[in-house]
């Protein structure tokens, strides 16, 4: 499966498409065999603690929005609430999707209390 979201890369400005695990630019390309990524290293999971990041969430979070998730669950499988924004790791060099605890019931229209966010 893979499809083409109509969305650009922050990273270079490619295509986004939607694969079956991830949202990935266009332009990244891994090999399985050598375990070895190449050109554009923009992948998001659509899997973030047992919640399903959906195309209209990576929309937002690419807008720079901060969006508030209810009832994620720990690895203990204790309860809370956080927000997500999209983030770039400067010592990874790649962009990952990061829990903001200030700014989580900052607009509590927006609370998301889903198994897909």
């Amino acid at each position: 499966m893979e499809n083409n979201l109509q969305l650009k890369c922050p990273e270079c400005g490619a295509d986004i498409i939607e694969n079956l695990n991830v949202f990935e630019c266009k332009n990244h390309k891994y090999d399985y065999k050598n375990k070895v990524a190449t050109g554009c290293n923009f992948v998001i999971f659509k899997q973030l603690l047992n919640k399903k990041i959906s195309v209209k969430t990576l929309e937002k979070l690419l807008a720079g929005e901060i969006i508030n998730v209810e009832n994620f669950k720990n690895s203990k499988g204790k309860s809370f609430d956080a927000g997500i924004k999209l983030a770039k790791d400067e010592d990874e060099n790649k962009y990952k999707i990061q829990l903001v605890f200030d700014d989580a019931k900052k607009n509590d229209d927006d609370d998301k209390d889903l198994d897909e966010i």
